[in-house]
């Protein structure tokens, strides 16, 4: 019984840092894309959803799974931003500074 739930518990990990990998694969490409002025209005288009996604989840009353994630990633994603697109900053800035 104890191995099954080591097993759960280390299957949930994995599943979350997938997801967390995912979210920052698809937030750093979108960046990347600012560069280029076809995609940039497209690119700030994303990174808006997902910031706003991100926190909505991160700033939830009720501690979750989907919550720590959420806090961790844009936290990672805040200390590690691919770009020095000011207009892309201060919109985090701003998203961020909600309550």
């Amino acid at each position: 019984m104890r191995i099954a739930a080591c097993a759960v518990a280390a299957g949930n990990a994995l599943e979350l840092l997938l997801r967390e990998s995912a979210i920052v694969a698809d937030v750093q490409a979108a960046e990347g894309r600012l560069e280029f002025s076809r995609q940039r209005n497209a690119a700030m288009s994303v990174l808006l959803r997902k910031w706003e996604e991100l926190t909505t989840a991160a700033n939830k009353p009720e501690d979750s799974s989907e919550r720590r994630l959420a806090r961790r990633v844009s936290v990672w994603l805040n200390l590690n931003t691919m770009t020095m697109d000011e207009d892309y900053r201060a919109m985090v800035r701003e998203i961020r500074s909600r309550p």
